[in-house]
């Protein structure tokens, strides 16, 4: 994507990574969990991260204007956000999210989160108790 580039094993690490950090922040099955970012690598990344802990993506588009992301925001309950640090003048400041900026080690609250040396393992699907009853992604139509 645009000149960079991804391996499968690459992308694989990269998504248990933020795997293993939402899971340390509690997503677990059915958990919502924003995906604030430009189409991208860190897309594809947030998006199987979100996934292999077991939570549900809510995808929002930065085109969209601000109030209609915080009405998703507010009426869907995220409270994990994943997104890109150069998104985050367009982001709601209202302080209800937890904001995960997948192209830098911290987050919004200056905590240093460090997603590289999060396990690059796979989550045991054992541990994660999903079944094919559970949410995969919230969709928000126009």
């Amino acid at each position: 994507f645009e000149e960079q580039t991804l391996s499968y094993a690459q992308l694989n690490q990269r998504a248990n990574q933020v795997a293993h950090y939402l899971r340390s922040q509690g997503v677990q099955a059915d958990t919502l969990v924003g995906l604030y970012v430009d189409r991208s690598l860190e897309m594809m990344v947030g998006l199987l991260g979100i996934l292999k802990a077991g939570g549900a993506y809510v995808p929002l588009d930065p085109n969209y204007p601000g109030a209609r992301i915080n009405f998703m925001l507010q009426d869907s309950g995220v409270e994990i956000l994943l997104s890109q640090s150069h998104l985050s003048g367009l982001l709601p400041a209202d302080g209800h999210q937890l904001i995960v900026y997948l192209d830098r080690q911290s987050d919004s609250q200056g905590n240093q989160h460090i997603l590289s040396t999060q396990s690059t393992e796979n989550i045991d699907k054992e541990s994660l108790n999903l079944s094919a009853n559970h949410l995969a992604y919230v969709i928000y139509t126009s």
